[in-house]
């Protein structure tokens, strides 16, 4: 997740952004590329106070490539290149700690 904030002198200014993909919890490292990330539920998700009209155009599958490696118990390195909406394109290559609820 990526939280841009809020710039204080803007009524609503800030916005949050989620990439949101699933996979087996029993893997140890994973890649997925083009059509299998419908099968993964890869979804990108911006939410801020704006309108977002329908557009045909950008009602398409994500391309590119997501993958990831366990490097312990709590943590992954993913890397990520993928277009979502034909023009939204994201890029990530870090580490994640897995947190528990």
């Amino acid at each position: 997740m990526y939280d841009a904030g809020q710039d204080l002198n803007t009524y609503d200014g800030g916005f949050t952004e989620w990439i949101r993909f699933e996979i087996d919890p029993e893997l140890d490292r994973f890649s997925y590329t083009d059509t299998e990330l419908v099968a993964i539920d890869a979804v990108y998700t911006k939410s801020c106070f704006c309108f977002f009209p329908y557009n045909e155009a950008k009602d398409v599958n994500p391309r590119g490539t997501i993958s990831g490696e366990k490097t312990s118990d709590t943590t992954w390195e993913i890397n990520l290149d993928v277009t979502f909406y034909g023009d939204e394109h994201k890029t990530i290559d870090t580490k994640f700690k897995l947190t528990k609820n």
